[in-house]
């Protein structure tokens, strides 16, 4: 019936195992019948291997064409707690599964005993090219796990799974806030609560020229000597350690560096007192690079302790990067707990002011001038008196 017919598509209905019985009780198959010449057999072979090799050839410069995927600002909110006599310990695990089974992972600090974790000053970064995102069998996925850290093993707290042709969809830069599913993929009702970060997408060979440019600037403003000196003004409403007296509090400072080396200071101690003023103040010779955000930024960290006879009682600390403290002015910073927490622990006020290498350098002429006219004059009114 199909003699002489270049296409036709066909249904039949299926019977059981006795031949003309039970039609329709079986369903139907449905199939296209198509004949060919030989000559025409080979001119369709030539075109699909044509198009097949057109199509890895697209597939090998999208492969050429690389981006960088950056998440930060990342942040969880009411997340399930695993725990039954503490509190969950989550960190983040992201991971970008290709195609060919290779994969790229990134893992995030562990914050103790939280819920609701900030993973403030993490950026996450995954490589990927313009293959990835093309639906089918190139495509790649982004993988975002929450884990309860555990001395034994962790457990799974929730995740999100999503095909980078969906990604591809959003505007970068984007915010985004996603509900967390469980190990089988379902929401049940933000049951596993939420995860909240910023993406953006650059292309890699522009990322790495630029940030090559930048590093060649960071090596110009190290260059730029400056000078920061922090006044430790005082305390308010610290948290008393002490059982029958009053705890006696002193302030540390230093400037952490990226290459983790510390430079420290230390002020008098203020007996039985809680809320005390010290007014104390300490220089810090550093640079422009060290509060410029990147790899070589420097942070100002100040600790607050407890003295004692035997061994001193840490009553908080805080921390602030020097790209963010500015030129001159007054912080009141709120004092967390070795978990980075806000338990109560008061505040520490400090005033700071910037100067550079050679504002520092006409202070300091000023300064040795008005010093020789007073002496000057002391001695003219000395010479008087003896006159």
């Amino acid at each position: 019936s199909v003699v002489g017919v270049q296409e036709n598509s066909q249904s039949n209905a299926l019977y059981g195992k006795e031949a003309g019985k039970g039609q329709g009780k079986h369903g139907s198959i449905h199939y296209k019948v198509k004949l060919e010449t030989d000559e025409q057999k080979i001119e369709r072979r030539k075109r699909e291997e044509e198009q097949q090799a057109k199509y890895k050839a697209d597939i090998a410069r999208a492969r050429d064409i690389q981006e960088v995927i950056t998440i930060s600002e990342v942040s969880c909110a009411d997340l399930k707690d695993l725990e039954v006599v503490s509190v969950s310990d989550p960190f983040i695990l992201f991971r970008l599964q290709k195609a060919d089974g290779t994969k790229q992972e990134l893992q995030s600090t562990t914050k103790d005993d939280q819920l609701n974790p900030v993973f403030a000053g993490e950026a996450f970064e995954l490589l990927s090219d313009r293959a990835d995102v093309r639906p089918g069998e190139h495509e790649a996925r982004l993988q975002i796990e929450v884990w309860d850290e555990n001395t034994v093993s962790d457990s799974l707290m929730g995740q999100i799974s999503l095909d980078l042709s969906e990604v591809e969809k959003w505007d970068f830069p984007c915010d985004k806030t996603l509900g967390l599913r469980d190990g089988q993929g379902e929401i049940q009702n933000g049951k596993y609560g939420t995860i909240t970060f910023t993406m953006n997408k650059e292309d890699a060979k522009e990322k790495a020229a630029e940030a090559q440019k930048f590093k060649e600037s960071l090596v110009a403003l190290r260059a730029q000597q400056e000078f920061l000196q922090v006044t430790v003004d005082r305390c308010d409403n610290l948290k008393d350690l002490e059982m029958t007296s009053v705890s006696d509090p002193y302030v540390k400072l230093f400037l952490v560096r990226t290459d983790t080396s510390t430079v420290e200071f230390k002020t008098t101690v203020k007996d039985d007192n809680i809320n005390p003023e010290f007014g104390e103040s300490f220089e810090f010779e550093t640079n422009a690079a060290e509060r410029t955000v990147g790899e070589m930024e420097a942070t100002l960290k100040i600790e607050v302790w407890d003295d004692n006879n035997v061994s001193d009682d840490f009553m908080g600390h805080a921390f602030v990067p020097l790209s963010k403290l500015g030129a001159t002015g007054t912080r009141s910073l709120t004092l967390l707990d070795k978990k980075d927490r806000d338990d109560g622990l008061g505040t520490v006020t400090i005033s700071f002011m910037l100067a550079s290498a050679e504002e520092k350098a006409a202070k300091l002429k000023e300064k040795e001038a008005r010093d020789l006219a007073r002496k000057e004059r002391l001695e003219t009114l000395r010479t008087q008196v003896e006159y």
